[in-house]
């Protein structure tokens, strides 16, 4: 079994999402997976993600459950 990578709070991380498009997102404190990008982009949790990252707070060290936020550019287009 493969080690859980841990981001801590605040740290920004960069993907892409599923057009290829790339995405920056940060980690931050919540309870549940409410509001977490990766829930919203797929529709549902994204299961390769959700299992390789701790994210709940029975495997985070913090003791803290987390939800990663997606950081919009300033000055990108309206």
């Amino acid at each position: 079994m493969s080690e859980l990578v841990y981001v801590n709070i605040d740290k920004k991380i960069g993907i892409l999402d599923n057009d290829g498009n790339p995405v920056t997102l940060t980690a931050v404190e919540s309870d549940g997976c409410n509001g977490c990008w990766f829930k919203r982009e797929a529709g549902k949790p994204q299961e390769p993600f959700c299992k390789a990252v701790a994210c709940g707070d029975y495997e985070r060290l913090d003791g803290k459950s987390v939800i990663f936020q997606e950081i919009k550019e300033k000055g990108g287009e309206e």
